[in-house]
């Protein structure tokens, strides 16, 4: 549900288009043990897969199970912008109810 704190509309679709949470060296550092190793178990293994979606994407809810651990990128994915937009244009998905965002705010 989309809240005015909350733009997102939950559709997953940013979160599809990397394997595993894009993660800074120092962000990794950072994670609790348990989600580490996990992540780096997934890197790891011969299940790997470039082109799946983000290990941490349910893909029941289409959140993050682990939204409060999220990388830096994640948290400040443009709602709204141009990546976001084009996604979900190309899968069929509405604009409505999405933030404008400004060009200066469009940049990852």
């Amino acid at each position: 549900m989309t809240t005015p704190t909350d733009p997102c509309q939950s559709c997953g679709l940013c979160c599809t288009r990397q394997s595993s949470p894009p993660f800074m060296p120092d962000e990794m550092d950072a994670l609790p043990p348990d989600l580490r190793d996990g992540i780096n178990r997934y890197l790891d293994s011969p299940l790997f897969d470039d082109n799946a979606p983000c290990i941490w994407l349910d893909r029941t809810t289409t959140r993050c199970m682990h939204h409060e651990h999220r990388p830096g990128v994640c948290r400040d994915y443009p709602v709204g912008g141009s990546d976001c937009r084009n996604t979900r244009t190309s899968v069929g998905l509405t604009l409505e109810g999405l933030p404008t965002v400004s060009p200066e705010d469009d940049e990852l």
